[in-house]
């Protein structure tokens, strides 16, 4: 990716349902240890079950504070002409369950439980689609 000047771009929708939260996060902190400038978009719908609150984050590295700085402001111009205030509501609610730490671990516990039934489905589902192809012989 560094030869041809490639720009990674991560989407976290569901962080937490794939393995866990910090094994999900694998390949961005991989793509930040080696260096790279990045944009991770990351969306709480799924691991805090908040459909239609519209409650996310646009994280970007960058090589140097100049470039933080630049960055920063065209975000900022461009979420000031997308619209005025982002919906609040959502992120009090994700803020309250990760800024009390009881309230955290329930919400790690409960989101581990909804990986692991996630889990069981995919397996369950592998099983009759792996065979699909093969033609009973008689």
């Amino acid at each position: 990716m560094k030869e041809r000047r490639l720009f990674p771009l991560f989407d976290i929708a569901y962080q937490g349902l794939g393995n866990d939260l910090d094994e999900d996060l694998f390949g961005l902190r991989h793509f930040a240890q080696e260096g790279f400038e990045l944009l991770a978009c990351q969306t709480f719908s799924k691991s805090f079950g908040l459909y239609g609150e519209r409650v996310s984050a646009l994280h970007a590295i960058c090589p140097t504070a100049q470039a933080t700085t630049a960055v920063h402001d065209q975000l900022h111009f461009l979420i000031r002409s997308e619209f005025s205030s982002s919906p609040a509501y959502g992120a009090r609610l994700v803020t309250l369950i990760l800024s009390d730490p009881k309230r955290e671990t329930v919400w790690r516990e409960e989101l581990n439980t909804l990986h692991q039934r996630l889990r069981a489905l995919r397996e369950k589902l592998y099983h009759p689609l792996h065979n699909v192809h093969k033609v009973k012989q008689e």
